[in-house]
């Protein structure tokens, strides 16, 4: 018995900007009744680096469960960019915690040596951890640290914006030319 694979290619090109979609859709025999198998988008961008992803049970057509994606960037980035969207800005983790030692001085919470003493100048998770066992000033302050948002989430986020439209409407056309198979 063979298993049929089917890839598929969808390209965009706009303002300057392009995006090539890449479906792979393979079956599973040995499931009945429901739509598992292997389902891959993968895209290819001038947002960044490539996406991609493989589902085993998407509910309905991949292509259907692709387009209603439009209206939820935020699950797709998150499967896509694997990620909470979001990383440690190092920066501003000490920036913010210079403030909280200034406050901590002006209130007499601490000595001028102190605040010296306890002063951040860190740039990674390791400096941070070597800071935060020699500090003297601030307690508890892993609640304190800053985050900004992923560059490849915002890249992937562009995308989405600019092209998940059209790319919708074109799965969608597709999909009724090719109603049967896999959906």
């Amino acid at each position: 018995m063979s298993i049929e694979t089917k890839t598929e290619t969808f390209a965009f090109k706009s303002n300057g900007e392009y995006a090539i979609f890449v479906l792979v859709e393979r079956e599973n025999p040995a499931v009945v009744d429901t739509r598992g198998g292997y389902y891959m988008l993968a895209i290819e961008s001038s947002f960044g680096n490539g996406y991609a992803y493989a589902w085993s049970h998407p509910g309905k057509s991949f292509k259907q469960f692709l387009a209603d994606l439009i209206d939820d960037p935020w699950y797709v980035a998150g499967k896509m960019c694997q990620g909470d969207g979001s990383q440690v800005d190092w920066e501003k983790t000490c920036l913010h915690l210079r403030g909280l030692i200034c406050q901590s001085r002006r209130q007499g919470e601490c000595s001028a040596e102190e605040a010296r003493n306890s002063w951040p100048d860190f740039d990674s998770e390791t400096g941070y951890s070597l800071w935060l066992d020699e500090q003297t000033v601030l307690q508890d302050t892993h609640e304190e640290i800053q985050t900004s948002p992923c560059r490849r989430w915002v890249e992937f986020m562009a995308l989405h914006k600019h092209f998940w439209g059209d790319f919708a409407k074109q799965l969608l056309s597709e999909s009724k030319d090719t109603a049967g198979y896999l959906g």
